[in-house]
């Protein structure tokens, strides 16, 4: 069995089953030309660890820190004689859940005990100085049971060594609530803010004043990027 979840020119993600029969997706980076591998050197292509390495060492610092992620298996990386990773791949337990984006976009609206639930865990992130990065709402899979999400592609995230600053925080927030802010319900909203342990924080215009002046023309193209995709999907 093989199914592409998702797929552009540098990665690819692939529903399979290994030699033990066991459902795993694999995350497949590539850089496939002088030009990506130019732009990937100091994200792990020739000067650090390779992302899919990356990744697998960010969910595992969850995982032991309490945070729902999907569980990482292992991770692999090919490199060219000038020492240029080719490519490299992660390979985690496939997950039964869909990913909120989607359910929101069949208009299905997750119960406020789960918006609870990512409230807290995001809480939890920033208490062990966690910056995911990616809290996009294509970034989680929500699940029937018990946590009832898990968290996904951590490979961009920073660990700080000290205190999260709260413009880690307010990017992270931003990049969850942002598509979302109008469309969830206000009984939703304050179950998370309640699990978070912050009001308002649902609401965007509450955390601009967060991110430093010279940061909000880029963090404002990444959040028009991550509108746009949740929008045409």
């Amino acid at each position: 069995m093989l199914a592409i979840l998702a797929h552009s020119r540098t990665v690819c993600v692939e529903k399979l089953c290994d030699a033990e029969g066991l459902e795993v997706v694999r995350k497949s980076y590539r850089f496939p030309t002088a030009k990506d591998r130019r732009r990937g050197m100091l994200r792990g292509t020739l000067l650090g660890p390779a992302k899919a390495v990356r990744e697998l060492h960010n969910l595992e610092y969850l995982k032991l820190a309490g945070v729902p992620v999907v569980e990482g298996l292992r991770a692999c990386v090919l490199r060219n004689t000038c020492g240029f990773v080719v490519e490299c791949h992660l390979l985690t337990k496939a997950s039964a859940g869909s990913n909120l984006q989607q359910m929101l976009q069949r208009g299905e609206m997750p119960a406020p005990k789960i918006w609870g639930a990512f409230g807290q865990s995001i809480s939890r992130m920033h208490q062990v100085n966690f910056w995911h990065r990616g809290l996009a709402p294509r970034n989680v899979l929500v699940e029937t049971t018990a946590p009832f999400h898990r968290w996904l592609d951590p490979a961009k995230s920073k660990i700080f060594s000290r205190n999260i600053t709260s413009a880690a925080r307010a990017d992270d927030l931003l990049r969850f609530w942002n598509p979302l802010h109008k469309v969830v319900p206000a009984a939703h909203k304050a179950a998370f803010e309640l699990a978070y342990g912050q009001d308002g924080v649902s609401d965007p215009a509450n955390l601009w004043p967060a991110i430093p002046k010279a940061k909000r023309a880029s963090t404002a193209l990444v959040l028009h990027r991550d509108e746009t995709r949740y929008e045409e999907s």
